[in-house]
């Protein structure tokens, strides 16, 4: 076997490794446009899948970018949970970061106000006063869309709402606690990650990264030729 060796000591060398430095400036520029694209985009879908299946509005759910020109952009202040893409070598991935959502649908007997108090007469007899009271009410709350599921209190715990008309919140009294707290529930992150909620969001966010991909090359591609 014989070989020829061809160098590329010079002016040669140096204009190539120019131009393969400048190429993979321009890949590195699009794997950041990419990212971007990805983090301000696939909100939407995601959003939608989510707000399908359970019980809250597309803006409440994802956090989506405003775009406030010059390059800049900020997050909208409605929406729990935040979407980031990064890039781990040959995939994409997304994280999902969010409250423990508590905004969920609540009823009292069926209704989204605090049930009010009604009076209960003492007696002269029992020496007892007039007072006022609440009588004991179903709490209800709606997380998969169009299911009420009761809130059933445990023996020794109290289960009631507090809030506004049609922004109730469930809170729970236990014997181990003296105050109340906010009966937890499902996370929008753990909707988003439901296997039939990815069904409905992956294919199109995979979509969405193969176009935007397409794109920026194509961009890549007629600058370096306008070079």
């Amino acid at each position: 076997m014989k070989k020829i060796t061809i160098s590329t000591k010079g002016s040669f060398a140096q204009e190539l490794r120019k131009q393969l430095a400048s190429f993979r400036g321009d890949l590195d520029k699009v794997q950041g446009r990419l990212l971007s694209d990805i983090t301000t985009r696939a909100p939407s879908p995601i959003s939608a899948a989510v707000s399908k299946t359970y019980a809250v509005g597309k803006l409440a759910a994802v956090k989506r970018y405003n775009f406030l020109g010059g390059g800049k952009r900020s997050l909208t202040k409605r929406g729990n949970t935040i979407v980031v893409a990064n890039k781990d070598g040959d995939d994409y991935n997304l994280e999902f970061s969010g409250t423990r959502f508590s905004d969920w649908p609540t009823f009292a007997n069926n209704r989204q106000v605090v049930p009010k108090f009604v009076k209960v007469r003492g007696s002269k007899r029992l020496g007892t006063k007039t007072k006022r009271v609440r009588k004991p009410y179903t709490v209800t709350r709606e997380v998969i869309r169009g299911k009420r599921v009761a809130i059933e209190p445990t023996e020794g715990n109290r289960v009631f709402v507090l809030g506004q008309k049609q922004h109730l919140k469930p809170h729970i009294v236990t014997p181990s606690h003296d105050y109340p707290r906010v009966f937890g529930s499902t996370s929008i992150p753990q909707a988003i990650m439901q296997p039939r909620t990815i069904e409905a969001w992956k294919p199109q966010v995979v979509e969405l990264i193969r176009k935007r991909l397409d794109h920026h090359l194509d961009q890549l591609a007629k600058k370096r030729r306008r070079k």
